[in-house]
């Protein structure tokens, strides 16, 4: 039984798709490897999301032999800036 679908969202050349779906975080490793030769992946999770599913996740795609760094920022919407972005970057 599926217990995710597939979503495109279509902006032209940006198109990119989401997966939807019922406890699909087992599933995120997977997903990401059969997308062609991924060797690394950043996840990148605020304080509360990290607590409850970025290490499972991260596991998911370690799983898959691709090597995850996790950050973290602070919860809230003063972290979803430009100022942290490039510190995340930096």
């Amino acid at each position: 039984m599926k217990l995710y679908e597939i979503v495109r969202v279509p902006l032209g050349a940006r198109s990119y798709e989401i997966e939807v779906g019922t406890d699909n975080l087992e599933h995120a490793g997977p997903l990401l490897a059969s997308s062609g030769n991924v060797t690394h992946c950043e996840i990148l999770t605020d304080e509360n999301v990290n607590a409850l599913y970025a290490h499972k996740v991260a596991e998911s795609i370690t799983n898959q032999g691709i090597d995850v760094d996790l950050r973290v920022v602070a919860a809230g919407e003063p972290s979803k800036s430009v100022a942290t972005a490039e510190a995340v970057w930096e």
